[in-house]
């Protein structure tokens, strides 16, 4: 992944996407996971609006877990 590359003008697609990373299905929920769809947008050049359209055309929804500060077992 780049650090949020300077791609110019031009909207970066899914296609685009597609073509240099290869499945995404491996790459954006973990980026989303680690920081959001903004990150993972900057991340990857394109735009957190891009990001959202992917996950909801790929069946994810977002799930909001609350995690007691030193305990490691997730309370959804």
């Amino acid at each position: 992944m780049n650090e949020g590359r300077a791609k110019g003008w031009r909207k970066i697609t899914v296609k685009d996407l597609e073509k240099e990373y290869g499945n995404l299905e491996e790459i954006i929920p973990k980026l989303v996971n680690e920081g959001g769809q903004t990150y993972a947008a900057f991340q990857l050049g394109t735009t957190a609006t891009t990001i959202s359209k992917w996950l909801k055309a790929h069946g994810y929804i977002q799930q909001i877990t609350y995690v007691k500060q030193g305990n490691l077992e997730a309370v959804s």
